[in-house]
């Protein structure tokens, strides 16, 4: 005879998961996490932030956007200083 049970819950973990988006080029991450506190903390330390340009706001940005971001600052930084002949 064949009994057929509901799974045992003693044998399963819930497992909280972490999706971001980089509001740049969609790049996502994925990474276990139970808080968005403990998420922000996480994405800090694998280089992801967010930005304030002076006419612009970008949400989470990967670590690559980042580095373009950095250079374009740069590159604009420099323009700014040139004076002009």
């Amino acid at each position: 005879m064949l009994i057929l049970n509901q799974p045992d819950t003693g044998d399963l973990e819930v497992i909280t998961q972490v999706h971001c988006v980089c509001c740049n080029c969609t790049n996502e991450v994925f990474f276990e996490g139970n808080s968005k506190e403990i998420a922000a903390i996480k994405l800090e330390q694998l280089g992801w932030r967010t930005y304030e340009r002076t006419d612009e706001i970008g949400g989470n940005t990967c670590p690559t956007c980042i580095e373009d971001l950095k250079e374009i600052s740069l590159e604009e930084d420099s323009e700014q200083e040139t004076p002009y002949d």
